[in-house]
């Protein structure tokens, strides 16, 4: 250590050499201007200001004002029984950070209670590296920068203490690195608590660089971003996805306060878990994963964005929530999966979207492979839209409800949904009032398994359950509720139904307007 108060401390100490074994203290005395300065040469004590060696009990007693520091001009004057330290002081660490006066490596305890600002032993905190909490007016891109790359060495944590910090720069944290907030649960947009970053990197440009970049088994947790130019909901601005994350990547206990584009995961083995956002133009995107990605308890609503802010919450048609209604139910993609194997969807939900879930074609090849479970899109424009899907797996829901229609476009795989739930999205906000709940245009196989089909068409237009162009499709112990005259199905072209163990709720009323057929086996109409 350098610090004035060690090398006072130093020097106090070469008085205090010993020839000879002692028993008793033998002390001498500097009086100079009515300030005393005792030491012992015989034991390791120094006392200054005070009048009798008798009280001088430790290595070094100082009674009054002191002041520390090489370069102290005489300008500062210390209180009345108080240390003014020229200079940073360290405990626990060789080297201040710059711009700290106090920094302790290790956990300051006083009254009772225990507060740390530092990371995790073996570890890193921004701390270290000069950011200070709650200080939004100063940019700490630099320094977050700095201590992730001093991380990247060993694959350590960097640790970043409750508190808000401005990162309005890009983020890349390096391979084996995480960036751990103070969160260590899902939590609520809540800027007065737990770890907070406010960013506006990449306003204006959807395309460009993420807000955080993951490398190679990278991760982030703990922590929430706020972007605090993104608080009029009647002048949404673009920005790029906040976090990008590549193979092994994982994102947890992480809350996305209101971003335009939130996650976007690419490669294998993702992890997205007890992930809240409140996202604009897109939730979480997937494609060119190529095995084994995961989301767990990802949850798009604009509750978040309410709970940052302080708004007060309103009906869907009215105040704020009304005006992000109005862009997301015509803007949102909740989830979208490109080209992904394997991957497994569990206890993810969706609100006010356009689309809720969609499948599509990988970017640069492949097409889906998803098992979704216990999972729902509500009050959306399209809770589902299928534009591709793996041919010898396909997409599976089990445990779902959506509110909200499902178009199934030609795709090479199967669809398959089991004990689901199906309602129709036609609340005022919504611009296409939901006429069929299922419209199949699929080349291959829809299978529905123990499913609900509830109060469909209700602008009374005549539009059925489940209208089918093409393929084939199996109802196997479905329900469908409804008003008595409402059309159950609709078959045109070449498709084909067959219905096993299935209530029809009142008579059974069904057309076909092409080639295909339709079987009736076990059925019941109340």
């Amino acid at each position: 250590m350098n610090s004035p108060l060690f090398r006072s401390l130093a020097a106090a100490a070469a008085l205090l050499t010993l020839s000879t074994p002692v028993l008793a203290d033998t002390w001498s005395s500097n009086t100079t201007s009515g300030n005393p300065i005792r030491t012992s040469t015989t034991t390791t004590k120094v006392g200054i200001g005070i009048t009798g060696t008798a009280t001088v009990k430790n290595m070094l007693d100082v009674e009054g004002a002191a002041v520390i520091g090489s370069s102290y001009s005489g300008t500062n004057t210390a209180p009345a029984n108080g240390l003014l330290v020229q200079g940073n002081v360290g405990i626990g660490t060789t080297s201040p950070a710059s711009g700290v006066r106090l920094d302790v490596n290790g956990i300051i305890k006083g009254d009772g209670s225990q507060v740390s600002n530092v990371a995790p032993a073996g570890s890193f905190s921004v701390r270290q590296y000069g950011a200070l909490p709650n200080n939004t007016g100063t940019d700490y891109t630099t320094q977050f920068q700095n201590a992730l790359n001093a991380a990247a060495s060993v694959g350590a944590i960097v640790y970043i203490p409750p508190g808000q910090y401005t990162v309005n720069g890009n983020l890349s944290i390096p391979r084996g690195v995480t960036l751990q907030g103070a969160w260590q649960g899902p939590h609520d947009a809540q800027l007065d608590r737990g770890t907070t970053l406010r960013t506006t990197a990449g306003a204006g440009n959807a395309t460009g660089t993420p807000f955080i970049t993951l490398a190679v088994d990278a991760a982030v947790r703990g922590l929430t971003v706020f972007y605090p130019n993104q608080t009029n909901p009647a002048s949404i601005q673009a920005y790029p996805y906040t976090i990008r994350m590549t193979s092994d990547g994982d994102v947890e206990n992480v809350t996305l306060a209101n971003s335009f584009q939130g996650i976007f995961a690419t490669e294998n083995s993702h992890f997205i878990r007890n992930v809240n956002m409140t996202a604009f133009s897109r939730g979480v995107t997937i494609d060119a994963c190529f095995d084994i990605g995961r989301l767990e308890n990802v949850h798009i609503h604009p509750k978040f964005l309410f709970t940052a802010t302080g708004w007060a919450w309103s009906t869907p048609t009215t105040g704020n929530l009304g005006q992000i209604v109005n862009y997301t139910i015509r803007n949102l993609v909740g989830y979208s999966f490109g080209m992904t194997d394997w991957q497994e969807v569990n206890g993810c939900f969706v609100i006010w979207s356009q689309i809720g879930m969609q499948f599509i074609p990988g970017a640069t090849s492949g097409s889906p492979n998803v098992t979704i479970v216990n999972s729902g899109v509500d009050v959306s424009q399209m809770a589902v839209v299928v534009n591709a899907s793996e041919q010898w797996t396909g997409i599976s829901f089990l445990n779902c409800q959506f509110v909200g229609q499902h178009i199934l476009n030609a795709s090479a795989g199967p669809v398959k949904y089991t004990n689901c739930a199906f309602h129709p999205g036609n609340l005022p906000e919504n611009p296409n009032v939901v006429t069929a709940l299922i419209w199949s245009d699929l080349s291959s196989t829809l299978s529905l398994t123990s499913c609900l089909f509830w109060d469909w068409d209700q602008p009374g237009v005549g539009h059925a359950a489940i209208t089918m162009n093409h393929g084939v499709t199996f109802l196997s112990g479905c329900e469908f509720k409804a008003h008595p005259g409402k059309r159950h199905i609709n078959l045109y072209n070449n498709a084909n139904l067959r219905a096993v163990n299935t209530r029809f709720g009142h008579t059974l009323n069904w057309g076909n307007a092409g080639t295909g057929t339709a079987d009736f086996w076990g059925s019941v109409t109340q």
